[in-house]
């Protein structure tokens, strides 16, 4: 049996500062950039426990979503039935301080799922809208 799991994935860029964050100038630190969303971590943590998964969500066309489908290959996470858009991957940015505290953070999504419904028959319905 495979688990369907409906969510986003997208590549997380995350900033660390090494000093005191010091406003409207340059600021050292470490920049880290792995695969995340919350649909592609729920998809990740069930195949490494054995699952076999299918992820519904939307991946763009340029380099990065090249590496997150690179990465759901890797896991064994299904994506034959995502929504393939023209365009860049979704993102998510963020920076924290010194003590790990979030300072900002910004979400690009590029698609929708929507009207979802699950019928006692366990077929699920839905809209997946790239616009």
């Amino acid at each position: 049996m495979k688990i369907a799991v409906f969510g986003g994935m997208n590549m997380d860029i995350c900033g660390r500062t090494d000093h005191p964050l010091r406003l409207r100038d340059s600021n050292i630190g470490h920049i880290q950039m792995q695969p995340g969303g919350v649909g592609r971590n729920i998809a990740a943590r069930l195949a490494e426990n054995g699952a076999k998964c299918e992820l519904f969500t939307v991946l763009g066309s340029d380099a990065m979503s090249d590496t997150l489908r690179a990465d759901c290959q890797k896991r064994g996470i299904s994506l034959q039935h995502a929504l393939c858009c023209e365009g860049g991957a979704c993102v998510y940015l963020c920076m924290h301080d010194l003590d790990g505290d979030m300072l900002l953070n910004q979400v690009a999504v590029r698609g929708e799922i929507s009207n979802y419904k699950m019928y006692p028959s366990g077929h699920h319905y839905f809209t997946l809208k790239d616009e």
